[in-house]
């Protein structure tokens, strides 16, 4: 993840894609450190999106758009480590903990980080349809998870409920299709926001 954070190599983002994937896959006893650098990689792409795809973030880091995919796919697919992966203190832990404060807890900090529209509206398709997806596993992965209080829950609902129906309106039919089907499960759960339940 470190290399995906340096200039002048971009040609080698596909690679460096398939190689964290990789590792995150195969070496267990690194996942829950993988999952920790990728929810700070994730979280640290807030504002890149303000300038361009490939750009800084506004504090100096920049972060190669062609690994976000997998990035999101570890947050995702190893959700279940998530109270591991935050329990690591790295040097990063204090710009994390200032992210996570301004939401309603951790996993509702990266649900929004996956689904915020001005954090994915500029990566392609093949991208949007992984962070649907590590979205959905992410509040898969809270709702499992005793010590996440009900309004941590309700938050990621709201946010999933609101950011689910733009992604709905995509051109890319996979996009849209994951979205849609994303958004009907969390109503055949009867998880709306408070207001809308009713609805349907």
């Amino acid at each position: 993840l470190r290399l995906g954070h340096e200039r002048g190599i971009e040609k080698q983002g596909n690679l460096l894609r398939s190689q964290i994937t990789d590792v995150a896959l195969r070496v267990a006893p690194v996942r829950s450190h993988a999952v920790r650098r990728s929810i700070e990689t994730l979280l640290e792409r807030e504002s890149d999106f303000l300038n361009g795809p490939d750009s800084d973030n506004g504090k100096e880091k920049f972060v190669m758009s062609d690994i976000m995919p997998a990035v999101s796919w570890i947050v995702g697919e190893y959700s279940d480590l998530m109270r591991d992966a935050l329990a690591i203190d790295t040097r990063d832990s204090d710009a994390l903990e200032a992210v996570i404060d301004r939401a309603n807890g951790p996993y509702h900090a990266i649900v929004q980080s996956l689904t915020k529209p001005s954090n994915t509206e500029k990566l392609p398709a093949s991208a949007q349809k992984v962070y649907i997806q590590a979205a959905m596993k992410v509040f898969a992965a809270a709702s499992r998870d005793a010590a996440v209080q009900d309004g941590e829950l309700e938050a990621c609902v709201n946010t999933l409920h609101n950011d689910l129906t733009i992604f709905a309106e995509s051109l890319d039919v996979e996009v849209m299709e994951r979205s849609v089907s994303s958004f009907e499960l969390l109503r055949s759960l009867n998880l709306s926001p408070r207001g809308h339940e009713a609805d349907g």
